[in-house]
């Protein structure tokens, strides 16, 4: 597991209305297999390539925030790529750079990225 706090790019979100749908289900085979050397890797960064990962100078990464917030609320209950996608979630909407001196980088958006070579669920308490 990485988390990468970090700008991948000098661009900014100004947003955009969405809805998502989630549904998931847990995998039940237990045969025998073999898998690649780079299978069971995930890394999650602040932001999409080419974009601004923003912070507040007092609290610091509404990222790892939010990575902490999620991670204590869900530990015990979801997998980890379920509590990650929280994290896209309540980076997303709850949200949005705060520079009104700034026009250019005021009311913007982040999004998460989740690069995932998992190939099955993880959980924190088995």
């Amino acid at each position: 597991m990485f988390f990468i706090q970090a700008c991948r790019g000098s661009e900014s979100d100004p947003g955009q209305v969405v809805t998502y749908v989630e549904k998931d289900s847990r995998p039940t085979s237990s045969k025998t297999y073999t898998i690649p050397i780079m299978a069971d890797i995930i890394v999650m960064y602040a932001t999409v390539e080419e974009y601004y990962a923003w912070r507040d100078p007092a609290t610091g990464s509404y990222f790892i925030q939010a990575l902490v917030n999620q991670l204590r609320k869900h530990h015990q209950s979801e997998d980890l790529l379920s509590i990650l996608t929280r994290v896209n979630r309540e980076v997303a909407i709850g949200f949005s750079s705060f520079e009104p001196n700034y026009p250019k980088y005021n009311n913007k958006k982040e999004m998460c990225s989740i690069v995932s070579m998992l190939t099955r669920k993880y959980y924190f308490n088995l």
